[in-house]
């Protein structure tokens, strides 16, 4: 498990579809991470309770956000996706 800390910057429209497991949702949310020279990391959540934690979080917030990469092969190709396991305001540090 890893953690990124960063400004929600994105949140992507959701995709759903259907396969032999049934259906199935997937959404997702870009962070803006650290100071000067900055970078966006985009993360996935699977599943419509996943999806709900975006609920009440909006862009401009700083957020912390658990995940853990995943890879899979498709047709010789590798791809990457950081599923995101928890997202939650950061709170500040008076």
């Amino acid at each position: 498990m890893a953690q990124v800390i960063g400004k929600l910057i994105n949140i992507m429209p959701e995709v759903s579809g259907e396969n032999e497991n049934g259906e199935w949702v997937r959404g997702g949310f870009v962070v803006l991470c650290g100071d000067g020279n900055s970078r966006s990391v985009a993360l996935t959540l699977f599943g419509r309770d996943r999806i709900n934690m975006l609920s009440g979080l909006s862009i401009g917030d700083t957020v912390i956000a658990d995940y853990f990469p995943e890879s899979h092969e498709y047709v010789g190709k590798w791809f990457t996706d950081l599923r995101c396991t928890r997202i939650m305001v950061a709170r500040s540090q008076s």
